[in-house]
């Protein structure tokens, strides 16, 4: 259920533009594709080169991924090129009734609204955020830009959108509940304080002595959390490291089979992991496996059912801003597509 609620957020923050298309071998577009504009919404086109920049570096990750089998990045390429080309149209539709509201976003909220996800994503680590931003291939100017668009958009479909549709009674949150009961079973989990050793090749036995000298000083007292790192030629020692609540699947066997084992408070280690580093850790925390309640998880239902009901009833309304304007595609193919869709919204 956390993982809905992080890509709803996700599909939300990242619509920011990319940096630029790819400039490796020629993209393998079509001839109907040989149009500078791909469409035009109430006259004002979109270009060829606004799509390929949206697109940015997820051309480049689907040329690496296909790599050897053209056939089959052409037309991936090409499915993504027509979404981010329909996503472009509506987001177009969406500004041109934004002026004609009147809807202005002050660099104030912005930046309120920015505050608020850099705290929620990276723990108010401006820094963090960025170096976030950047594994998208996007710089803080690019995101804030998308951020302001997005802004937008969320106040011109509230207006335009069914709102009785993202309301969720209880009993469907209930419902909801009963039929994914796998999202509210618990496994044992506990928090641990690591400290990792990794030596090179032939320096394990010094690796090892190091590990137990560090076990025998914490034994007499030493402050765990307070040893700090240390490296040379052969031995890499980190300072203790937080991570957080983890189940048995998620950590070596080695260290698992012994941190289950004991209770709260307890150092364990060394213990060698199977890549061939030594662990020493203290059970910060213990939970044992159990399950969540309905009382428990109703709000969290709610949250998540609402803001996908939310999601399609925005959908719906820019497909509703859609029927409203004139919107021409350059390939027939799609103009056939959008133009199946407003025959069927106009049936509905």
């Amino acid at each position: 259920m956390a993982t809905t609620i992080r890509q709803f957020f996700l599909a939300v923050a990242l619509l920011a533009p990319a940096a630029s298309a790819s400039a490796q071998a020629p993209l393998p577009f079509p001839p109907e594709y040989e149009r500078g504009w791909m469409a035009k919404v109430n006259g004002d086109p979109i270009l060829k080169s606004e799509v390929l920049a949206r697109m940015g570096k997820r051309i480049d990750g689907l040329r690496n991924a296909k790599g050897g089998r053209p056939e089959e990045f052409a037309r991936e390429f090409l499915g993504l090129f027509n979404d981010t080309l329909v996503e472009l149209v509506r987001e177009r539709v969406v500004n041109q009734k934004a002026r004609k509201y009147g809807i202005v976003i002050s660099d104030q909220e912005v930046e309120d609204r920015e505050e608020e996800i850099v705290k929620r994503e990276a723990g108010g680590d401006r820094e963090k955020f960025k170096e976030m931003l950047a594994q998208s291939d996007l710089t803080m100017t690019k995101w804030k830009e998308g951020l302001k668009s997005e802004m937008i958009m969320e106040i011109v479909l509230h207006e335009e959108m069914d709102r009785t549709a993202v309301f969720v009674p209880p009993a469907v949150a209930l419902a909801w509940f009963v039929e994914h009961p796998e999202e509210f079973q618990h496994p044992e989990r506990v928090r641990l304080l690591v400290l990792e050793i990794k030596s090179q090749r032939g320096a394990e036995g010094r690796a090892r002595r190091l590990a137990e000298s560090i076990r025998k000083q914490v034994d007499a007292g030493a402050d765990f959390a307070g040893l700090t790192k240390y490296r040379d030629a052969e031995i890499q020692q980190e300072a203790p490291v937080d991570l957080q609540w983890r189940t048995k699947t998620d950590l070596e066997p080695a260290l698992a089979g012994e941190a289950f084992k004991a209770v709260e408070g307890a150092f364990v280690g060394p213990v060698k992991g199977e890549s061939g580093t030594w662990y020493l850790a203290r059970v910060v925390g213990r939970e044992d496996a159990r399950k969540t309640s309905f009382e428990e998880a109703q709000h969290a239902i709610i949250f998540m059912l609402r803001n996908e009901m939310l999601r399609r009833a925005r959908a719906a309304a820019a497909l509703k801003l859609m029927s409203e304007g004139v919107i021409e595609f350059s390939v027939p193919r799609m103009q056939q597509e959008f133009d199946d869709q407003m025959e069927e919204l106009k049936r509905r």
